[in-house]
């Protein structure tokens, strides 16, 4: 890339190598962690990967610890200070290579960077507070990145591929506006995703409860019946499509013996509002309810002629899919015997009225959660479009003089 190649006005050019000094990372592995209070602070790349830490880490963030018998010698050269980036170096997507975190105030933390990972500590007086993390996702910047990701399964980059690698940095005030602007979506899409914590968690309660008869729904005191599955419904064996006969794209799902759709058909089997549970693969036990119409493969079973309320009793299995997935049999290609779910024990209210009460009170929950979804990918849209015309100047901020 050349040096001053779509570089803003009275914005600054700069290769990796001449704003950043590399620093030594530690590499232990998932199990040599603890969430058990320690000395040291790990930042695990996967953790960076899934978005489980903040982009600017603090002395509120929560990470995980070295185990206490990880003798590190000479530790002081590892620890991170304020204003050190850390990036991803290894993905199996392209989107990875280019994630990036900053570390802000942490008090007495102590905290290091883990595998997969390279640490940067940027010279001073190039980056106001916060603003280090964004100059790798300007949109030229992070597609250089992509380009020079070395790999076929797994894409991976390193400080002597990425130093010659041009940053375009706005003066300092303007980078604190930039900040300012950003750090106000990302307020309220971590406000948003603590209160979908919060209402799953909210949901696993009230299953727990109202599932088990523990909490009863007032107005209600009538027995709960225990059962087998096959009392309550007929269990249905779905129809196996040849790889041909599937799509891309298509009006109706086929679901198989995963979680997501394995292609789509022009057809369907399987009428809207069927609770379905994968009957083979990695995710067989997997319990999902259906608002559209389907096609059932041949790794999917149906519930169908229910005589409970159909959405209670979708919740109730989804209560014991772990149960339902330790009937699995077989090790290399896991699967569910229609007998063995046939003969599930459940327990159900006698009233059919109280079974519909608590499935609707479910749903209500379940759309709750849904809204707050949506409006959390909305927030992360309009993040994205703010980060493409703010990092890349094409629309500035007015800063004050």
């Amino acid at each position: 890339m050349l040096r001053n190649q779509t570089c803003p006005n009275n914005w600054k050019a700069y290769s990796v190598q001449e704003i950043f000094v590399p620093l030594p990372n530690l590499s232990y592995s998932r199990d040599q962690l603890t969430h058990k209070a320690q000395i040291l602070e790990y930042i695990h790349y996967g953790d960076i990967h899934t978005g489980c830490i903040d982009e600017l880490i603090s002395e509120d963030s929560r990470l995980p610890y070295l185990v206490k018998e990880q003798a590190v010698k000479n530790i002081d050269k590892y620890l991170l200070c304020p204003g050190d980036i850390v990036l991803v170096d290894a993905s199996e997507d392209y989107d990875g290579v280019t994630k990036s975190i900053e570390i802000s105030n942490v008090g007495v933390k102590k905290i290091v960077a883990g595998l997969h990972t390279i640490p940067l500590r940027p010279l001073k007086g190039v980056f106001a507070p916060g603003f280090a993390r964004y100059v790798f996702k300007h949109s030229i910047v992070s597609k250089t990145l992509k380009a020079i990701a070395q790999g076929t399964k797994v894409f991976s980059i390193s400080f002597a591929l990425i130093k010659k690698v041009i940053l375009f940095c706005p003066p300092i005030a303007e980078q604190q506006k930039i900040v300012e602007v950003l750090e106000t979506w990302d307020k309220a899409i971590q406000l948003t995703r603590e209160l979908i914590e919060q209402k799953e968690l909210q949901k696993k309660y009230l299953m727990q409860q109202l599932l088990s008869g523990r909490i009863r729904l007032k107005g209600f005191t009538g027995k709960w019946i225990p059962c087998k599955l096959k009392e309550i419904c007929a269990i249905r064996k779905g129809e196996q499509l040849n790889a041909t006969e599937l799509k891309d794209q298509g009006e109706y799902p086929c679901l198989n013996g995963g979680i997501a759709p394995s292609g789509y058909t022009d057809n369907w089997n399987t009428e809207k509002n069927t609770i379905s549970i994968s009957e083979g693969g990695n995710s067989c036990g997997y319990v999902n309810w259906n608002p559209k119409r389907f096609w059932a493969g041949g790794h999917c079973y149906t519930l169908s002629d229910i005589k409970a309320n159909s959405e209670f009793l979708y919740f109730l299995l989804k209560n014991k899919e772990k149960h339902i997935m330790n009937l699995r049999v077989g090790s290399g290609l896991p699967n569910i015997q229609r007998s063995s779910l046939e003969n599930l024990s459940l327990s159900i209210p006698e009233s059919k009225e109280e079974q519909s009460q608590i499935g609707r009170l479910l749903i209500g929950v379940d759309i709750g959660i849904e809204f707050a979804q949506k409006y959390l990918a909305k927030l992360e849209e309009q993040k994205k479009g703010l980060m493409q015309v703010l990092l890349t100047g094409q629309v500035r901020l007015q800063v004050g003089k």
